[in-house]
Parts: C-alpha cells; sequence; structure tokens
C-alpha cells in the first residue's frame, strides 16, 4: 500500500490486486456489491492514512473515490472540513443489467414490489425467449435497493449492453418501455 499526501484535502493511497486479494480479501470489481469487505477495506485505509499523514478524519466529510489501474487500484480521499459526519462515496459506473426469470409470476412479483417502494426506474424492457423473461434496466447501479429487490427475483443476471442488444433483436418483446409499471398496473 502506497499512501501519499497531495496537498491538506487530498491523500491518494494506491493497493496492487495481490494486496487486496490477501490482506482485504475482495478485488476491484467486487468493491461495489460486497458491503462488508468494502467497509472493512475502506475503514483499513482510512485508519492508515490517519497514522501515515497525521490527518484525522473526525468531524469532517470526506469522498472517496476509486478507480482501476493496471494492476490495482487507486483510492483519492478529498477532504472538506467543518462537518459533523462522515461520509464514504464510493463510485461506481452504471450499467446496463438483464435479469433472468423462469416464470412470470416471479416477475410480477418482483414488479409489485418495486412499486410499492417507489424505485421504479425510469427504462426497463421485458423479452421473451427460450422459456425465460428477461427484465432489461439501462443505466441502473448495483448498490441501489432497486438492484437488490430484482436480484431477490431473478435466478440471475448479466451485464452489459451486448446481451441486451441480441435479445432486442431475436427475442419477442414483451413490453419495451417502462415494462415494470405496465406489468404491475394489468396484474
Amino acid at each position: 500500500m502506497n499512501i501519499e499526501q497531495i496537498d491538506n484535502s487530498r491523500i491518494l493511497i494506491s493497493l496492487c490486486d495481490r494486496e487486496l486479494i490477501e490482506n482485504y480479501h475482495i478485488s476491484y470489481d467486487k468493491l461495489g456489491t460486497d458491503s462488508i469487505l468494502s467497509g472493512y477495506l475502506l475503514k483499513n485505509i482510512l485508519t492508515k492514512a490517519e497514522e501515515y499523514t497525521g490527518v484525522c478524519f473526525s468531524n469532517q466529510q470526506i469522498t472517496i473515490e476509486a478507480t482501476k489501474y493496471d494492476h490495482g487500484c487507486i483510492f483519492l480521499i478529498c477532504i472538506k472540513k467543518k462537518v459533523n459526519a462522515k461520509k464514504f462515496f464510493l463510485k461506481e459506473r452504471s450499467d446496463t443489467y438483464t435479469f433472468f426469470f423462469e416464470n412470470i409470476e416471479s416477475l410480477i412479483s418482483c414488479a409489485d414490489q418495486i412499486t410499492n417502494t417507489d424505485t421504479t426506474p425510469k427504462q426497463s424492457m421485458i423479452y421473451y425467449d427460450n422459456l425465460f423473461y428477461y427484465l432489461v434496466i439501462p443505466r441502473l447501479f448495483s448498490q441501489t435497493l432497486l438492484f437488490r429487490i430484482i436480484s431477490e427475483y431473478c435466478i440471475r443476471y448479466a451485464r452489459g449492453k451486448f446481451f441486451a442488444a441480441a435479445l432486442n433483436e431475436h427475442s419477442n418483446t414483451i413490453c419495451s418501455h417502462r415494462a415494470l409499471e405496465t406489468l404491475s398496473e394489468y396484474f
């Protein structure tokens, strides 16, 4: 672990992939999905940064940005003074997710649960192909309540635009705009 204080409000910490896996049992790709291990990692690097630089993070608002580089990741800690709480932000890129459902009942239950929590996405599409129902949601973050609810009802999910584009071309479209809201209205 390399720690470098850029100025009074920024600290740069770099970790190689080996350190992440051996010391923290997590990879960069899992930082946003495993909150327990991510929290342990962030608490640990903040403690080491305080020891190394002498900067105290108590009563300060901090933002932590993580980015991948060739053989590890870099954390940038930005400090804002005179705030009574610590806030941790792990930046995540939104992506298109495709969720697989074995039957329409589980998809309807999922849609009902989502509409009851007011977390309905702005865009969603439903496709049917090879005995599976597919729910496609573009620009979704994996750390949101919406993602967790859908993950409970689906059997698996895929990430990326290519699979969603193939579904759009080769499968039967059930609903192509605001599909979750439409599905919950009919059932």
